[in-house]
């Protein structure tokens, strides 16, 4: 129920998100995929550094070091000749959500682990568009066949995580999630949308939902 909740209220977004990316122009050649790679390193580094420090979702069974795609990130980009350095100084978002429950959190996920799963498909396009055939598509083939067990296995904790009551935490964080990311991933200088609840400051500290 959760998850379906999820989907019927952010499928607009997640159209936006996917014409801001603009796959065809910034797959067109090596250096341009490259560039793609180093916009999302700059979302995901502190998305995930930020949610392997919350509490919140202690005791879920998550295994977040498993789901973190920071690390296939450096490896496709060094694989695009981006050395340690020049990877370490690409600029990160700094206007991510801030979710200090248990709800809110999912509902971050709920948008990154969903793009696990786009990601197989991507992986295909980019593949025959680039000619790559491993190296350098980390990133896009993710869990690779544990795909589904990892998506089943979020689906699950979220279900069990996510009261009715807290729905509209989920919602909210969801939501901010892929505005900041259509935000920070799009074309043009990146630029932080609306301020609201779910990416103010006073949501950095509290416990679980």
């Amino acid at each position: 129920m959760i998850l379906a909740e999820l989907k019927t209220h952010t499928e607009h977004l997640h159209r936006r998100v996917e014409g801001a990316v603009d796959l065809l122009r910034r797959t067109r050649d090596a250096e341009s995929y490259a560039g793609l790679l180093g916009r999302l390193y700059g979302f995901y580094r502190p998305f995930e550094d930020r949610l392997a420090a919350m509490r919140a979702l202690d005791g879920l069974g998550l295994d977040l070091p498993a789901r973190r795609k920071t690390p296939m990130l450096m490896a496709d980009l060094a694989f695009l000749g981006r050395g340690p350095d020049e990877v370490e100084a690409l600029p990160r978002c700094d206007f991510l959500p801030r979710p200090a429950t248990t709800a809110g959190a999912i509902g971050c996920l709920y948008v990154m682990e969903g793009a696990t799963l786009g990601g197989q498909f991507v992986r295909k396009h980019v593949q025959k568009a680039l000619g790559l055939s491993g190296p350098g598509l980390a990133f896009y083939a993710s869990y690779g066949a544990d795909t589904g067990r990892m998506w089943a296995s979020f689906r699950e904790a979220a279900e069990a995580a996510v009261a009715p009551g807290d729905l509209g935490d989920a919602l909210a964080f969801a939501a901010a999630t892929f505005e900041a990311f259509e935000a920070w991933v799009g074309p043009g200088e990146p630029a932080a949308p609306m301020a609201g609840a779910a990416a103010g400051p006073s949501a950095e500290t509290g416990g679980r939902s």
